[in-house]
Protein backbone atom coordinates (compact mmCIF):
# COMPACT_ATOMS: atom_id res chain seq x y z
CA UNK A 1 0.00 0.00 0.00
CA UNK A 2 1.35 3.42 -0.98
CA UNK A 3 1.65 6.06 1.71
CA UNK A 4 -1.03 8.77 1.36
CA UNK A 5 0.52 12.10 2.32
CA UNK A 6 -2.84 13.86 2.25
CA UNK A 7 -4.24 11.43 4.84
CA UNK A 8 -1.24 12.11 7.05
CA UNK A 9 -1.67 15.88 6.76
CA UNK A 10 -4.76 15.62 8.95
CA UNK A 11 -2.41 15.31 11.96
CA UNK A 12 -1.19 18.90 11.59
CA UNK A 13 -2.94 21.77 13.38
CA UNK A 14 -3.99 23.24 10.04
CA UNK A 15 -5.16 21.51 6.88
CA UNK A 16 -2.20 20.87 4.61
CA UNK A 17 -2.55 20.69 0.84
CA UNK A 18 0.64 18.79 0.04
CA UNK A 19 0.47 19.82 -3.63
CA UNK A 20 1.21 23.40 -2.50
CA UNK A 21 4.16 22.60 -0.23
CA UNK A 22 7.89 23.02 -0.73
CA UNK A 23 8.38 19.24 -0.55
CA UNK A 24 6.00 18.75 -3.47
CA UNK A 25 7.78 21.52 -5.39
CA UNK A 26 11.19 19.83 -5.06
CA UNK A 27 9.73 16.33 -5.73
CA UNK A 28 10.44 15.05 -2.21
CA UNK A 29 8.37 11.87 -1.91
CA UNK A 30 7.27 10.39 1.43
CA UNK A 31 7.15 6.59 1.41
CA UNK A 32 6.39 5.86 5.08
CA UNK A 33 5.75 8.03 8.13
CA UNK A 34 5.28 7.06 11.75
CA UNK A 35 6.58 8.33 15.08
CA UNK A 36 9.54 5.89 15.04
CA UNK A 37 10.77 6.17 11.45
CA UNK A 38 10.24 8.20 8.30
CA UNK A 39 11.32 7.01 4.86
CA UNK A 40 11.50 9.46 1.95
CA UNK A 41 13.22 9.74 -1.40
CA UNK A 42 14.14 12.35 -3.94
CA UNK A 43 15.04 11.69 -7.57
CA UNK A 44 17.83 14.13 -8.39
CA UNK A 45 17.01 16.56 -11.21
CA UNK A 46 18.98 19.45 -12.68
CA UNK A 47 17.10 21.96 -10.52
CA UNK A 48 18.49 20.29 -7.37
CA UNK A 49 22.08 21.06 -8.37
CA UNK A 50 24.42 23.95 -7.65
CA UNK A 51 26.49 25.41 -10.54
CA UNK A 52 29.26 22.83 -9.98
CA UNK A 53 26.87 20.01 -10.95
CA UNK A 54 26.44 18.54 -7.46
CA UNK A 55 23.26 18.38 -5.38
CA UNK A 56 22.95 21.67 -3.48
CA UNK A 57 23.47 21.42 0.28
CA UNK A 58 20.11 23.07 0.89
CA UNK A 59 18.39 20.09 -0.72
CA UNK A 60 19.80 17.75 1.95
CA UNK A 61 18.79 20.21 4.67
CA UNK A 62 15.26 20.37 3.29
CA UNK A 63 14.88 16.61 3.02
CA UNK A 64 16.13 16.08 6.58
CA UNK A 65 14.04 18.84 8.18
CA UNK A 66 10.85 17.69 6.47
CA UNK A 67 11.36 14.01 7.29
CA UNK A 68 12.10 14.77 10.94
CA UNK A 69 9.17 17.19 11.25
CA UNK A 70 6.71 14.70 9.78
CA UNK A 71 8.00 12.03 12.16
CA UNK A 72 7.70 14.25 15.23
CA UNK A 73 4.19 15.26 14.22
CA UNK A 74 3.19 11.62 13.78
CA UNK A 75 3.26 11.38 17.59
CA UNK A 76 0.08 13.50 17.62
CA UNK A 77 1.34 15.22 20.80
CA UNK A 78 1.19 18.71 19.30
CA UNK A 79 2.54 20.71 16.40
CA UNK A 80 6.32 20.25 16.17
CA UNK A 81 8.46 22.67 14.16
CA UNK A 82 12.20 22.65 13.55
CA UNK A 83 14.20 25.06 15.73
CA UNK A 84 17.74 23.96 14.90
CA UNK A 85 19.55 21.72 12.46
CA UNK A 86 23.09 20.44 12.08
CA UNK A 87 24.18 18.69 8.91
CA UNK A 88 27.32 16.97 7.70
CA UNK A 89 27.90 16.34 4.00
CA UNK A 90 29.70 13.02 3.58
CA UNK A 91 29.76 12.27 -0.15
CA UNK A 92 28.77 14.37 -3.18
CA UNK A 93 25.82 13.34 -5.33
CA UNK A 94 25.51 14.18 -9.04
CA UNK A 95 22.39 12.21 -9.91
CA UNK A 96 20.20 9.24 -9.13
CA UNK A 97 18.17 8.85 -5.99
CA UNK A 98 18.63 10.14 -2.46
CA UNK A 99 16.89 8.06 0.21
CA UNK A 100 16.34 9.54 3.66
CA UNK A 101 15.72 7.53 6.81
CA UNK A 102 14.84 9.62 9.86
CA UNK A 103 14.57 8.24 13.39
CA UNK A 104 13.98 9.85 16.78
CA UNK A 105 16.73 10.25 19.33
CA UNK A 106 14.49 11.89 21.97
CA UNK A 107 10.70 12.04 21.86
CA UNK A 108 9.64 14.51 24.52
CA UNK A 109 6.37 16.40 24.78
CA UNK A 110 8.03 19.81 24.32
CA UNK A 111 11.24 18.97 22.45
CA UNK A 112 12.06 16.15 20.06
CA UNK A 113 15.43 15.40 18.49
CA UNK A 114 15.61 13.37 15.30
CA UNK A 115 18.46 12.11 13.12
CA UNK A 116 18.15 11.84 9.36
CA UNK A 117 20.61 9.80 7.30
CA UNK A 118 20.63 10.21 3.53
CA UNK A 119 21.90 7.51 1.20
CA UNK A 120 22.80 7.27 -2.50
CA UNK A 121 20.71 5.12 -4.87
CA UNK A 122 19.14 2.79 -2.26
CA UNK A 123 22.55 1.63 -1.04
CA UNK A 124 24.27 1.92 2.32
CA UNK A 125 26.51 4.71 0.96
CA UNK A 126 25.90 7.67 3.25
CA UNK A 127 25.92 11.07 1.54
CA UNK A 128 24.69 13.28 4.41
CA UNK A 129 23.55 13.08 8.01
CA UNK A 130 21.56 15.63 9.98
CA UNK A 131 20.21 16.21 13.47
CA UNK A 132 17.05 18.27 13.84
CA UNK A 133 15.65 19.67 17.08
CA UNK A 134 11.92 20.30 17.05
CA UNK A 135 9.72 22.34 19.42
CA UNK A 136 6.07 21.72 20.19
CA UNK A 137 4.27 25.01 19.50
CA UNK A 138 1.27 23.79 21.53
CA UNK A 139 3.33 23.94 24.76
Amino acid sequence: MKFDINEYSLKFNSKLDFSKTYDFYIDHEFLAVNDNEVLTQLKVSEHHKQPGGLVHGGVYCSIAESACSFGANASEKGNFVGISQNIDFIKSVEGGLITCIAKPIKKGRSIQIWEANMYINNTDILCATSRVKLFNTNK
